[in-house]
């Protein structure tokens, strides 16, 4: 079980330039934020883009995030953790929501991150003992996450368009393998309505929220929004401020996946325009989005990977670097591993991030969707491994 350290890299304004103020336990180091925000501009959105461009836009940002004293710094908090596997260090970049003139910077696609001078040239969004992670300052306090072992998970599916290119029973599927290693079994809210979604979260206190389908930004609204299963096949845009707001007045979700395109996106209209930013703003302790589109059979192994990390007790940062290394030993030739981000609140109660795991059943099981069995469990994901030779190319989630 890895215990973190935290190596905090707090982004803020001055006057028209930036600054980073670092922190590594009990010492500070600060330096100036010199980037062209432009930078990353081809790689953005993280779909074909090549990536040796990829390789050394990340190793820009690093250098520019990372330097002088600040660097000085990480070493000496890299030294103390050391080489155990049992320890790691936490990299946090924090941003103040409220703060406008931070949007472009927060819009960058951080998890490329690289250090050109680290022997091993790797990555440390795909290192489980230096994962990244994005902190978000807000005015709103943090709702109460329901603590305690792993037991109660809510999977909502949408897919109102009924795109051939979206295989949600297969991510359903993974979810459900991996989550029965530890005798839980989910809640299942299929062709999930804005209502029923609604009542699913009011009705299950579920630790953990995973809406499966499609997202995008609203060119209207300049909005994130969910596409849920609407009147007479049509499409309910749900803005994901709206949403947010399913979560007032009960216990919040330990964590909140979002495998659709784009949820991670900053909406043009405000800060909390995008879906995930909404999220976090409102208080949920950690959520974990995606900034780009994600292929269908990406989606799938990321939760899959995702899952077992947690259930095997993992803390959701190393869970999650560990499903995005698997999307980049699965797919060398794309981005799509970047595409994932973690956000968590900057609040004391988010440092034990760990959905901790039951050793026995329930006494009572949760509610579930009783068609669903291990044989059909099984069978689903053999059925992929037939069609995804076959659909490889697909997308998903948008």
């Amino acid at each position: 079980m890895i215990v973190y350290q935290d190596f905090d890299l707090r982004i803020q304004s001055d006057g028209e330039k930036f600054v980073v103020r670092a922190r590594s336990g009990s010492q500070v180091a600060v330096e100036p934020l010199e980037i062209d925000q432009a930078l990353p501009r081809d790689v953005l959105t993280l779909e074909g883009a090549d990536p040796e461009i990829v390789r050394r836009r990340g190793a820009d940002l690093f250098d520019a995030l990372i330097r002088g004293r600040i660097r000085d710094l990480y070493q000496q908090a890299r030294g103390r953790a050391g080489s155990d596997s049992a320890s790691g260090l936490r990299i946090r970049l924090i941003f103040d929501l409220r703060d406008e003139r931070l949007r472009p910077l927060i819009r960058l696609p951080w998890e490329i991150l690289r250090d050109r001078n680290d022997d091993a040239n790797d990555l440390p969004a795909l290192d489980s003992r230096r994962p990244v992670v994005r902190t978000l300052e807000s005015v709103t306090q943090q709702l109460t996450p329901d603590g305690g072992p792993l037991q109660r998970v809510l999977l909502a599916l949408a897919d109102p368009v009924a795109s051939p290119e979206t295989d949600l029973h297969r991510e359903r599927a993974a979810a459900e393998m991996a989550l029965a290693r530890i005798s839980v079994r989910p809640v299942v809210a299929e062709r999930t309505t804005r209502a029923a979604l609604f009542e699913a979260i009011a009705d299950t206190n579920a630790q953990v929220v995973h809406f499966m389908g499609h997202s995008d930004v609203d060119p209207e609204t300049e909005e994130g929004v969910l596409w849920l299963e609407g009147e007479n096949d049509e499409i309910d845009r749900l803005p994901g401020s709206v949403f947010a707001g399913f979560f007032i007045g009960k216990a919040a979700p330990r964590l909140l996946i979002l495998t659709s395109c784009l949820s991670a996106a900053e909406g043009p209209a405000h800060p909390f325009a995008g879906i995930a930013f909404a999220l976090v703003a409102a208080g949920l302790p950690a959520v974990i989005a995606m900034q780009s589109k994600v292929r269908d059979d990406s989606a799938i192994r990321f939760t899959e990977r995702l899952y077992r990390r947690l259930s095997d007790g993992d803390p959701i940062e190393a869970a999650v670097a560990d499903a995005r290394r698997a999307l980049s030993i699965g797919r060398p030739d794309a981005l799509e591993w970047a595409s994932p981000v973690l956000f968590m609140r900057d609040e004391p109660a988010v440092a034990d991030s760990k959905l901790r795991k039951s050793p026995d059943p329930p006494d009572t099981p949760p509610v579930v969707d009783m068609t669903v069995t291990t044989e059909h469990v099984e069978q689903q994901i053999n059925v992929g491994v037939v069609q995804n030779f076959h659909q490889h190319g697909k997308a998903h989630g948008a």
